[in-house]
């Protein structure tokens, strides 16, 4: 008899295995869309893959055929013939604990998937203090003349659609040099980044200027000056304001002639996961790190043929250069992209867990209907409705999916809120998007259960006090 139930389940289970690794070929795109990875047809006919479905097949083969094994093999013929043997004991039980942590998966999965995208939008529509919109970024670290990045900057500039051109050492969304501001005799200085870039900087990114100018276009060869432009995270540590910090001699490792010209607004030059740091671009000289990137802010109204006439213009003064470029906007967004594959992830799990809680509650309530099959007869027959029958029968499967909210709520805000605490800038839990949520859930609860209820309530009576 266990070797019988076994083998049935280890069929069962082996019939899944089977349709799943069929239906994974016609999935690959999606799953590789979704994750960001490149898995091809042939990874999935590899060894691996085989001896990991065959320990699959082993573990559930044992784990789902060791319950109605070694339980029924050892029940007596009597017992078995009973309809009721089951009924009370602890496998309903058993089955009510299964439905309950799997909707309670659930509610933690349809939560996560709203809050998520919340997050993903805030950070969408955040205002990172410069509009990284319209800026294409053109990498220029392998050239080696000044006089052909100026020729081509004079000629790009000609374009309509050209707003403004700047070179700089790394543009936002890239780390940049740190160095120690130095403050008075203090022991604690303020570690900052700083960027080499030129004046054209401020104007193409959008930086609110505060207070005084932005970097000088061009330096004479006996300049030895540093000129600063700031933004207010470092003015405010060294306690001035704005406008006093303007030809202020500043201490920050960049020789002993820096002096701010300029300040502006704090900026997101990092993801929003980090806050806002202190950061400087400086023009000088002698500059120890050079120009790496050029930003050129254009109007998209026309963008093929202006990236036309751009990549023209490189070719003609940069001709032993590759053309590499891409978008600033597009590049921030890339900082967000294992978030992004998490939302989709936990979108698909979502519906993944949906409807496998809904078949669990309909198996449940199918189990129930027939246990009460006599009950609702000679409930009919005493001139009870079919609502209130309907009504009785969903119920039972309410006060589960009511416990799997309860459970669910307290799991979903913990884990969001820890990873929300990845985000220096973040959105807050609504009661309301928990609370609509969580509804959600019971609603399609009831409509998987209502099915059966329906069912039951509407039977002829004379079958139902027969069936038993």
């Amino acid at each position: 008899m266990i070797l019988r139930f076994y083998a049935d389940t280890g069929l069962t289970v082996l019939l899944a295995i089977i349709v799943g690794f069929v239906m994974s070929f016609g999935s690959l795109y999606l799953f590789n869309s979704i994750s960001g990875s490149h898995l091809d047809i042939t990874d999935l006919l590899g060894i691996p893959t085989f001896l990991f479905l065959l320990v699959i097949w082993f573990i559930v083969t044992l784990l789902a055929g060791s319950y109605p094994a070694l339980l029924l093999s050892g029940s007596s013929a009597l017992q078995l013939m009973q309809k009721k043997f089951s009924r009370g004991g602890a496998d309903q039980l058993f089955r009510k604990i299964l439905v309950v942590v799997q909707f309670s998966c659930s509610i933690v999965l349809i939560i996560a998937i709203v809050i998520i995208y919340q997050q993903m939008k805030f950070v969408g529509n955040k205002n990172l203090g410069f509009n990284p919109n319209g800026v294409l970024m053109v990498n220029i670290s392998g050239v080696r003349d000044p006089g052909h990045l100026e020729s081509f900057s004079n000629a790009i500039s000609q374009i309509p659609q050209v707003h403004e051109v700047s070179q700089l050492q790394v543009p936002p969304g890239f780390s940049a040099s740190q160095r120690s501001l130095h403050k008075g005799d203090e022991k604690s200085d303020l570690t900052l980044f700083t960027c080499h870039a030129d004046g054209a900087v401020v104007s193409t990114l959008g930086l609110k200027l505060l207070a005084g100018k932005t970097l000088p276009d061009h330096l004479s060869k006996t300049d030895s000056m540093v000129y600063v432009v700031a933004n207010k995270k470092v003015i405010d540590y060294l306690g001035w304001t704005p406008e006093e910090a303007i030809g202020r001699k500043v201490q920050v490792d960049l020789g002993n002639n820096a002096y701010i010209v300029g300040v502006v607004d704090d900026f997101n030059f990092l993801s929003l996961k980090r806050p806002i740091e202190p950061y400087i671009y400086y023009a000088a000289n002698d500059a120890p790190e050079s120009f790496n990137a050029m930003l050129i802010k254009m109007n998209t109204d026309q963008l093929a043929s202006t990236m036309d006439k751009v990549q023209r213009d490189f070719a003609k003064y940069v001709p032993a250069v590759a053309f590499d470029y891409s978008f600033l906007d597009a590049h921030l967004a890339t900082l967000y992209n294992a978030d992004r594959v998490m939302q989709k992830v936990v979108l698909l799990f979502s519906c993944l867990a949906i409807f496998v809680s809904c078949l669990g509650l309909f198996g449940l309530s199918a189990f129930m209907a027939e246990q009460k099959t006599k009950e609702i007869g000679i409930r009919k027959v005493l001139g009870a409705s079919s609502f209130s029958i309907s009504k009785m029968l969903s119920l039972n499967f309410l006060k589960l999916v009511l416990l799997s909210i309860v459970i669910g709520i307290p799991v979903a805000i913990y884990l969001m809120q820890k990873w929300l605490s990845h985000f220096e800038y973040r959105i807050h839990i609504s009661w309301l998007v928990v609370g609509l949520s969580a509804t959600t859930g019971l609603l399609i609860a009831l409509l998987t259960v209502s099915y059966q209820s329906i069912k039951a309530a509407s039977a002829n009576p004379v079958n139902s006090i027969k069936a038993e």
